[in-house]
């Protein structure tokens, strides 16, 4: 979805990334990539930096704010 964020990133095998091109994820994928975000969170402690951001993309709720806006 065009953002380098951590919120975002999702670690992929290159020719699966390149296959994508430039098509906005499905419903489905971004209610994967929500879920995501929040087991990943868990794994973090509070307070750190990568903690802080990912909280607040998941409080802010960027990952379906930044997909409708790309739709």
């Amino acid at each position: 979805m065009f953002s380098d964020d951590l919120w975002n990133f999702v670690y992929v095998h290159q020719s699966c990334n390149s296959s994508k091109s430039n098509i906005i994820p499905s419903e489905k994928e971004i209610i994967s990539l929500e879920k995501r975000n929040v087991r990943l969170l868990e794994k973090f402690e509070a307070g750190n930096k990568i903690y802080d951001e990912l909280k607040s993309a998941i409080d802010g709720d960027y990952v379906r704010k930044f997909w409708v806006g790309c739709k």
